[in-house]
């Protein structure tokens, strides 16, 4: 699509997507890929300072700070649409896979926790796996290049997830839940692209939905809501797993604001199986 020009001048970025430029305002090239980002940033910012409160290692903190560096990356891209920006977006997805690989490699391999040096060697090579990407990536600038990244980094999240679901003790609920979450955001997403001349022209010519419902139709968007709620559920998954092999399990409770959290289990709440039993918060 041609970009029109807004507040923040010509696109710089490698990518612009589906929704067209400054059509709600000028001061945000792409509005509905922008605000669809609090659906990232809220629920992250809430299970870290869950995280926080009950004092868990420091490693799932930063699953839950990298989805909202996800999502504050994501909001200045589309806010932007500028190259920068667009780093800003890419890098913490590719740095917050990574740290969702390691906890769930050392949770199902304990050796790797338990051993410094094999612990080391883990670290290294995802650390090299994430330079290395990097490096390439702003070589060649390609975005091909930073999907192929990201995709592996997904394709080993969902194997060692699967094998937690089969080999530990887990709440399967929300792995089901999760996933299905997720990857329907990914088929939207893919529509999006494949089909992004046809959405458009559709908004165009709508004389089917209100005009106020064509914002339904920027899949992109959604793709931000249920990838970003998905993500936030496995990270919710892993942690909650890791802690039921530990004298001071976790419990799923239920608030109004962003559904699920993980909080310390109380006296009158037990695990069994390791499922947690869901209370309601008000």
């Amino acid at each position: 699509m041609a970009p029109i020009e807004g507040y923040w001048g010509h696109p710089t970025s490698t990518i612009d997507w589906c929704e067209e430029n400054y059509i709600t305002t000028k001061y945000i090239a792409e509005f509905w890929n922008t605000v669809s980002n609090l659906a990232m940033i809220i629920p992250s910012i809430t299970g870290f300072y869950y995280a926080y409160h009950n004092k868990l290692h420091i490693r799932f903190m930063l699953c839950f700070l990298s989805i909202a560096f996800v999502g504050f990356g994501s909001w200045n891209f589309h806010m932007t649409l500028l190259y920068e920006m667009q780093l800003f977006d890419e890098i913490p997805m590719i740095w917050g896979s990574l740290i969702l690989v390691y906890c769930l490699m050392i949770h199902y391999y304990p050796m790797l926790q338990e051993n410094f040096y094999k612990n080391l060697m883990l670290k290294t090579i995802l650390v090299t796996y994430g330079v290395l990407s990097l490096l390439t990536y702003l070589y060649l600038k390609t975005p091909i290049l930073f999907q192929i990244s990201y995709v592996i980094l997904v394709t080993y999240m969902l194997y060692f997830t699967i094998l937690l679901l089969k080999y530990r003790p887990c709440n399967k609920t929300v792995f089901y839940v999760g996933t299905i979450i997720y990857y329907f955001g990914a088929f939207l997403w893919m529509i999006d692209n494949f089909y992004c001349n046809q959405l458009q022209l559709f908004r165009q010519t709508n004389t089917i939905l209100p005009f106020i419902l064509n914002p339904l139709t920027q899949l992109h968007a959604w793709w931000h809501v249920f990838a970003g709620y998905g993500s936030y559920l496995h990270i919710l998954f892993c942690t909650h797993s890791t802690y039921l092999a530990t004298e001071k399990p976790l419990v799923f409770k239920f608030t109004w604001y962003v559904g699920l959290i993980l909080d310390r289990c109380e006296s009158n709440q037990q695990s069994t199986n390791g499922i947690s039993t869901i209370k309601k918060m008000t």
